[in-house]
């Protein structure tokens, strides 16, 4: 008994323990099931999420297609957000700071605007809300603050268990991401060896033998010596056409037999070549036999010679098959083309040929808000005291102005504002209520079928779903809406009233020649000749704009009269609750021979709810300025002239390197009147300003850049006087020609030994292996110029008489190179090409050139000599990210999607 009495309660403690662990165990694996559960259903969100994305940016590809430009204010599918989504606020918080991925996803958030917000409208929500299988689907997109056409697109998909976010940038693809880029070039001109480029290169062509990739090439070569032997693309080639001049290397063996090729491993020799010259190649894992005519290539298992013939077992391939109408075989140019290539279509090429007819529109279009330089001048003149004035702009145009300085001389400025209003999208704001609404809905089978008959849906009674009554809502309800106009914009008219004084000038503003440098502060107000409270030792870059001047002293003066209009957008707005009534109709039922049929009496049903609106304007966006108009004379007009005089004028705009890394830099600007009468017009250095821009610089026609430096300035004491670039600038021609005269240097460049000493010594040329991105310095370079003729060409370099060609050796330019334009525009040219020097040596581009076409750079002699330059082109690695890409960098009509992620 006692034994019993002891087991009995161990058999207890053993069942109940046994009871726990099984219960433990249940919970456990039902916890791993549910862990299970709930990770299948947040890959199925990030599956819809995917889908909403690609949809959404499929879209948008559409859209920009049709309207050439990606501004989503002009895409009615579209709306601005009058606050920032409720959802997108939960997304950010949702990346803490404890991990350095979530520090990098901050930092790339924070580019992009914090006012600015678009949404879909009601028809896309839907189409997204199916997608994700009725779902609660959010999007949003968001401009980045430097480049509007780049847009972050934050998805978010919940259900009842999960939520889960899908992000992405889609943007246009930049045409700096080329290295070397030919739209539709109808040259002869070939690539030869000796030539490098690096980094990616876009070849199209304007017919059958002319354009397109053509390059000149020895195979196989001596792989010591590649460049001597072809053209070394190293990067991925896109082509339309290709032209090849090949020759088998003379320096090897070159037999000339009947080549028969077994390729089926029968011992039969069907395939007969003929009585060709070749050379065989061995890859170390194949041996190739080039034969001459380049039609094919042999990949050979055993070759046999037997007196005039060579027995091949192997396959024949094709390689250059029916000319340059065919795709070529780049498998076997691996040394000259390791990047591979890749065949465009015709598609693509009627798209990039209308974004190059259009860049002119472009950039009216999206790069308004500038300053006129007229402004700055006037407001420079008149101060009393230094930074008398300040200006707020994305850049500065440069364009032909005529002002009136003299005695007498007076202007007035009125503005009138002119508010625009709209009415709230109900459809928007009637989302907000929609829980609400389906609540009440669901709470009646009457109502569930009255709605489900309404909208087109299966009979039944099982509750309805948000996206079911969203599409009531839409469609079929009835709703009293207050009638709520908001102000949604503003639109603001200067008008500028001028009497004319006895002192007229005129600035040549539209032709400019353009210099940049590095000085210290002490430099800068001796060249000025000017205090302007810069410290002494400290470097800043100095940018140098010069245009002649002409002065009418005398006369009598007039009355005129120009205006010029703003516009700007809301942002934010303060809002109010209201009631809004929503009626349903609907019917009785009865349920009969399996179907549900309607009552004939109709009844309706009304509930208010509360949704929020805006009413008045919180916050506004900047304002987006037009051009002037031209001058109207109103009165007073008299035919006295005066005596003119000429003078010339350099404008100077001087920047503290650290303000590159903003979004927007403050720079001192001022200008420099060099006069040839001084006794009629005395030199003089205007009163400075504060310029607050984005380094874009817009002039009507022509532009000179390269070589000469500012006095005092660190490109007067190189081997060859150069133009040094200190920050981000885009400096554009909208009508005109760019020609380059010397060399263009970044600045941070100098810092690299090697470098320098390809620079400190007029002509040298750098070694066929260095290539820029692997200075020291790279990793820290952030200067970069775009050179970008809207509508013109561009002259690279540029030398006006016979001395200037003998002492352009070996050039040098650092920066990105853009010509577009309509017909014959849009070229990059040496002009005179062949009436340079022998041995020029290259023409070492470090950035990206992009053009429509582009003349040869060098040619030969009867004697084999060569004249001008050949090529060397080195892609700047950071284009390839898009980064320290100047403000204004211009946009293809290619749009990609890129850096994605999900959580």
């Amino acid at each position: 008994m006692r034994k019993s009495g002891l087991v009995l309660p161990l058999s207890v403690i053993l069942m109940v323990f046994i009871s726990l662990m099984a219960l433990t165990l249940l919970n456990t694996t039902s916890q791993k099931m549910e862990l299970l559960f709930n990770r299948i259903n947040k890959a199925e969100l990030q599956l819809y999420a995917g889908n909403v994305f690609f949809t959404n940016y499929s879209y948008i590809q559409k859209k920009f297609m049709d309207n050439s430009s990606l501004v989503l204010s002009n895409y009615p599918e579209y709306t601005k957000a009058a606050t920032t989504p409720a959802f997108y606020k939960e997304f950010l918080k949702s990346f803490s700071s404890d991990t350095l991925e979530n520090q990098g996803w901050k930092e790339l958030f924070n580019e992009f605007s914090d006012s600015v917000f678009y949404i879909p409208g009601a028809n896309l929500e839907a189409l997204f809300s199916r997608l994700a299988k009725g779902l609660d689907v959010k999007l949003v997109m968001i401009p980045h603050k430097n480049f509007p056409s780049t847009l972050l697109t934050v998805v978010r998909v919940k259900s009842k268990k999960a939520t889960t976010y899908l992000w992405g940038l889609v943007g246009s693809k930049y045409f700096s991401n080329w290295s070397r880029f030919e739209l539709k070039s109808n040259t002869t001109a070939m690539w030869f060896p000796g030539s490098v480029l690096y980094g990616p290169t876009f070849f199209g062509s304007a017919g059958v033998g002319n354009g397109g990739l053509r390059a000149v090439m020895t195979i196989p070569p001596d792989e010591s010596n590649i460049n001597a032997y072809g053209p070394v693309f190293n990067g991925e080639v896109w082509y339309e056409t290709w032209d090849f001049s090949l020759q088998l290397n003379p320096a090897l063996e070159k037999p000339r037999k009947q080549i028969r090729v077994d390729q089926d491993g029968d011992g039969k020799y069907e395939t007969n070549l003929g009585n060709k010259n070749y050379v065989v190649y061995n890859t170390g894992d194949a041996t190739w036999i080039y034969v001459d005519g380049f039609k094919n290539v042999i990949e050979a298992n055993t070759i046999t010679t037997k007196g005039s013939y060579l027995y091949v077992n192997g396959s024949v391939k094709d390689f250059l098959p029916n000319g340059y109408s065919d795709d070529f075989n780049a498998k076997y140019l691996p040394w000259f083309l390791p990047g591979g290539v890749r065949k465009v279509d015709q598609d693509m090429m009627a798209r990039l040929e209308t974004r190059f007819s259009e860049m002119e529109t472009y950039y009216t279009q999206n790069f308004s808000n500038i300053t006129h330089l007229e402004d700055i001048l006037d407001a420079s003149y008149h101060a009393t005291s230094g930074l008398q004035e300040s200006y707020v702009s994305n850049g500065i145009k440069f364009e032909d102005t005529t002002r009136s300085l003299g005695t007498g001389s007076s202007i007035s400025e009125t503005e009138t504002i002119e508010n625009i209003t709209g009415t709230i999208d109900i459809n928007d704001v009637l989302l907000s209520i929609v829980p609400e609404v389906r609540t009440w809905l669901n709470s009646k089978n009457n109502y569930i079928l009255s709605v489900k008959k309404q909208i087109g849906v299966p009979l039944n009674t099982n509750p309805l779903t948000e996206a079911q009554v969203q599409k009531w809502l839409e469609y079929d309800a009835i709703i009293n809406f207050p009638n709520t106009t908001v102000v949604t914009s503003q639109k603001k008219t200067i008008t500028q009233l001028q009497q004319t004084g006895s002192t007229t000038v005129k600035d040549f503003a539209s032709s400019v020649s353009v210099s940049a440098d590095v000085l210290t502060g002490s430099e800068v107000e001796t060249l000025l000749a000017t205090s302007m409270n810069l410290s002494p030792l400290k470097e800043y870059s100095v940018l140098k704009i010069s245009w002649p001047r002409e002065i009418t002293i005398g006369g009598s003066g007039q009355f005129r009269q120009r205006t010029r209009t703003a516009t700007r957008e809301a942002i934010e707005y303060i809002e109010t609750t209201k009631n809004v009534k929503v009626t349903l109709k609907w019917w009785k039922w009865r349920y009969k021979k399996g179907k549900w049929i309607k009552r004939t009496k109709t009844y309706y049903t009304s509930k208010n709810f509360t949704v929020t609106v805006p009413v008045k304007v919180k916050t506004w966006g900047d304002w987006v300025y037009g051009d002037w108009s031209d001058w109207e004379i109103l009165s007073g007009y008299s035919s006295k002239k005066g005596s003119t005089y000429n003078a010339s004028v350099d404008y100077y705009v001087i920047t503290d390197p650290k303000e590159f890394d903003k979004q927007s830099f403050d720079s001192v600007v001022t200008y420099k009147v060099n006069s040839e009468d001084e006794l009629i017009y005395p030199s003089f250095t205007a009163t400075p300003v504060m310029l607050t821009h984005k380094g874009l610089m817009i002039v009507d026609n022509n532009i000179s850049i390269g070589g000469s430096g500012i006095k005092y300035g660190v490109g007067k004491t190189l081997g060859r006087e150069a133009t040094v670039i200190e920050g981000k600038f885009t400096i554009l021609s909208k009508n005109g020609n760019i020609a380059t005269n010397g060399d263009i240097i970044y600045h941070d460049l100098l810092s690299d030994s090697t470098f320098m000493s390809y620079v400190d010594q007029p002509g040298e040329a750098f070694d066929p292996d260095y290539d820029p991105n692997d200075s020291a310095y790279a990793v820290s370079l952030d200067d970069m110029l775009n050179l970008v003729a809207a509508n013109g060409n561009i002259y690279l370099p540029y030398a006006a008489t016979y001395a200037d060609r003998m002492r352009i050796k070996n050039i040098k330019l650092t920066s990105n190179i853009f010509a577009f334009g309509k017909g014959n525009r849009g070229e990059i040219n040496i002009e005179k090409y062949y009436k340079y020097n022998v041995n020029m040596g290259y023409r070492h581009i470090f950035g990206t050139m992009v053009s429509r076409d582009n003349s040869a750079a060098g040619t030969s002699g009867w004697y084999g000599e060569s004249y001008g330059f050949r090529s060397r082109n080195y892609y700047d690695e950071r284009l390839y990210g898009n980064e320290d890409m100047p403000f204004g960098t211009p946009e293809s009509n290619l749009l990609q999607a890129m850096g994605i992620g999900m959580k």
